[in-house]
């Protein structure tokens, strides 16, 4: 369903829709009161520690792909990452990969963020004077042509992660 002006609009209706569909199905005390076996889950896109394990398995990948040390005089090394920040699920999985490599192959991995022009809220963010301001910072609209790749806020563990690298 296309809904709203931007992706957040369209976030806040399936979250409705997945409240409403699960109201049906059980009464106050939270009985099933629906003979039917329909069951509502609302699967964030970007803010969820499962997500964020999925993605690392980028650095698997990338891991796999470098030479081993058997085949270079030295252990080769990871020089930059570039990725899409969006609303920082994929960093945040980048981040966490890179960590479960921590060594000299991924020691000094530089990871450049890019973000749409337009829809910025994680540069934005990032350019608040404290960190409770950071997490906290939300775009007032995404003013880009692609409205459904921008997030108004980014999620808070990627302003805190960022924030002690």
């Amino acid at each position: 369903t296309v809904f709203g002006p931007n992706w957040n609009a369209a976030d806040t209706l399936a979250r409705q829709r997945v409240d409403e569909l699960n109201q049906k199905n059980t009464d106050e005390g939270g009985t099933t009161t629906s003979t039917s076996n329909i069951n509502a889950y609302y699967v964030p896109p970007y803010d969820n520690p499962l997500l964020w394990e999925g993605h690392s398995s980028l650095i698997d990948e990338l891991m796999d792909e470098l030479p081993s040390e058997q085949e270079e005089e030295s252990q080769p090394k990871m020089g930059a990452i570039i990725a899409s920040i969006g609303g920082g699920g994929l960093i945040c999985g980048i981040l966490e990969g890179l960590e479960r490599y921590a060594g000299p192959a991924t020691d000094n991995t530089v990871v450049v963020c890019a973000e749409t022009e337009g829809a910025a809220s994680f540069g934005n963010a990032w350019s608040q004077p404290t960190q409770d301001e950071k997490m906290d910072f939300s775009l007032d609209s995404i003013d880009s042509i692609a409205t459904s790749l921008g997030a108004l806020q980014v999620t808070p563990v990627a302003i805190k992660i960022i924030s002690i690298l």
